[in-house]
């Protein structure tokens, strides 16, 4: 039989009201792009250029790695409710060195639906703790690469105020500013800061061709 190489993790927390949202199954995760000299829109999509820096983080022995996954997910503004079946992914690995992310800044590129996304979970050291309010929900990543395989959130969920989000209009290229997790203190979840970097991603988004695009505004979001 063949060998799986994922591990799934699993979370069971306060369920947001069953009966303030359809259940939908939020999978295939939206992954940073790693050419951004090939990137093309669609009219209904945008860039996203966020930041991010892990602190604090549990690291397994010099051959092992303990990465640190996070995912945002699409909500409607007015509810706060999730819409949509994408979410946005995101792997930074910290021990050995191997992520910019753990020591300084890592930046992250996303080609994603226009809407808004807030920051819903973080992983580490086998531990799935969440940023939103959502019932049950697991994640796989392969066992060499650590890289995410698949995340499965089922039920409704719901944006809490005040934590990591942004949003982004159709055709924009946008900055949304630089995420800090800490995980030294988990409860009731990783600490986080925001904060922004303008002119370390306009040097780096040089080498797209939506360079000239690139806005960095920010309101009632992260970086703000």
């Amino acid at each position: 039989m063949r060998l799986q190489l994922f591990l799934t993790a699993a979370l069971l927390i306060a369920a947001a009201s069953r009966a303030d949202a359809v259940e939908f199954y939020q999978s295939e995760p939206i992954r940073p792009l790693t050419n951004l000299a090939d990137v093309t829109l669609e009219p209904h999509e945008a860039l996203v250029v966020v930041g991010y820096a892990i602190r604090n983080a549990d690291v397994a022995s010099w051959n092992e790695e303990y990465p640190v996954h996070l995912g945002w997910m699409p909500f409607d503004d007015k509810t706060g409710l999730r819409i949509g079946k994408v979410m946005l992914t995101a792997t930074e690995r910290c021990a050995r060195s191997v992520s910019i992310a753990c020591d300084k800044v890592q930046y992250r590129v996303y080609r994603v639906p226009a809407g808004n996304y807030a920051l819903a979970w973080a992983f580490n050291s086998k531990r799935l703790t969440s940023y939103a309010e959502m019932a049950r929900g697991s994640l796989e990543f392969h066992i060499h690469s650590g890289e995410i395989r698949n995340v499965n959130f089922p039920g409704p969920a719901r944006v809490r105020l005040g934590l990591p989000a942004f949003r982004v209009n159709a055709g924009e290229v946008l900055y949304v500013g630089d995420l800090t997790l800490s995980f030294q203190n988990q409860l009731p979840h990783p600490g986080w800061l925001g904060t922004r970097d303008d002119a370390a991603v306009l040097a780096m988004m040089k080498a797209s061709p939506y360079a000239d695009r690139l806005a960095v505004r920010s309101g009632t979001y992260i970086g703000r």
